[in-house]
């Protein structure tokens, strides 16, 4: 190998290392590895034939528009809202409900972090869900007003999707990532077992 053609290698194999430390869950760093390697043979193209590199950019082009990573279909305990649900369940609950907490993530199904974080959090829903606690997905994308209320950003630079958000009694107990006080907001930590901590699921 040419010394540009380690050096793609080794930062490849660098940026892998970092992403498995950081990683969610496995998914999600196969489909990180992916991405990775198509750009590094993106870089060795352009380095070998603008031609080759042309049309390869045509084919990585297509495969990011028409091939999406697949759905999580495994089971899971968690329940669908939309704002007349929210509303009723979640912030006004009647008497036999007020004691019930809901662990709702407000996500939108174009976002990858929210795509990778869907096995995990309907692993937890199976493990967690109980009489007094229940896990719940609401659509930002088909109700963006109420992420407007709840402060999500929702565009395509935002770092708060997806935004987890446990309910007590009706009002906001703990949100993951976090919003400081001056607008900030904290680095998302999406692992299992950041969750597990944040929401004191154990």
């Amino acid at each position: 190998l040419d010394g540009w053609e380690k050096q793609t290698l080794t930062t490849l194999g660098a940026m892998a290392l970092a992403k498995f430390i950081r990683k969610v869950n496995i998914d999600s760093f196969v489909s990180d590895m992916f991405m990775f390697t198509k750009s590094g043979i993106l870089l060795l193209s352009w380095m070998m034939d603008q031609r080759i590199f042309s049309w390869y950019c045509v084919a990585y082009a297509m495969l990011f528009l028409y091939v999406r990573r697949p759905e999580y279909k495994g089971p899971s305990r968690i329940e669908w809202l939309n704002p007349a649900t929210l509303k009723r369940l979640v912030l006004e609950p009647d008497d036999t409900d007020k004691n019930v907490a809901w662990l709702v993530e407000f996500y939108a199904s174009w976002s990858p972090p929210c795509v990778s974080l869907e096995p995990t959090f309907a692993d937890l829903s199976c493990k967690y869900t109980t009489a007094d606690l229940k896990f719940a997905k609401f659509d930002l994308m088909r109700w963006p007003k109420t992420g407007e209320e709840y402060g999500i950003n929702v565009a395509g630079t935002s770092k708060q999707l997806p935004t987890l958000i446990l309910f007590e009694k009706g009002k906001e107990a703990v949100r993951v990532p976090h919003v400081y006080k001056d607008g900030r907001i904290a680095r998302a930590r999406l692992r299992r077992s950041d969750l597990i901590a944040a929401f004191a699921l154990d």
